[in-house]
């Protein structure tokens, strides 16, 4: 089975949120490479300006914490570090072709967990309005 497209994308959206100081940011970096002197807003401080469109970087990260701790391990590997697969593969200890495996898998729960969150939804939805 190939990767599904969708959720690909959707892990990479989850790995830059990472990256870029988690999926609960203010759409301020927390730090500047231009100029040494710059710091983010104060604590407390709201910006009024949304420099981001909402994500779904926080749905995701509740999501990947629902995977075995292999399957996190090799989804951090492959899209937060970007590690090549055979990269991948010695750092976790594995076959590359395990690598690639465990993306695939990963894909299809993620995928099964938010098909089985949205018959939840559509039921509670359908269910409160009668």
């Amino acid at each position: 089975m190939a990767r599904d497209k969708a959720m690909d994308d959707r892990l990479w959206r989850w790995a830059e949120a990472m990256k870029s100081g988690g999926v609960v940011g203010n759409g301020y970096p927390v730090k500047c490479t231009l100029h040494e002197d710059w710091s983010p807003p104060s604590p407390g401080m709201t910006p009024t300006l949304r420099t981001a469109p909402p994500s779904d970087a926080p749905q995701t990260q509740r999501l990947v914490l629902m995977l075995s701790d292999r399957a996190k391990a090799t989804l951090a590997a492959h899209y937060i570090l970007r590690m090549s697969t055979k990269d991948a593969a010695d750092a976790l200890d594995c076959m590359p072709d395990t690598v690639l495996d465990r993306i695939e898998a990963a894909h299809r729960t993620l995928m099964q967990i938010l098909a089985d969150d949205q018959r939840v939804m559509n039921g509670v939805f359908a269910t409160s309005s009668d």
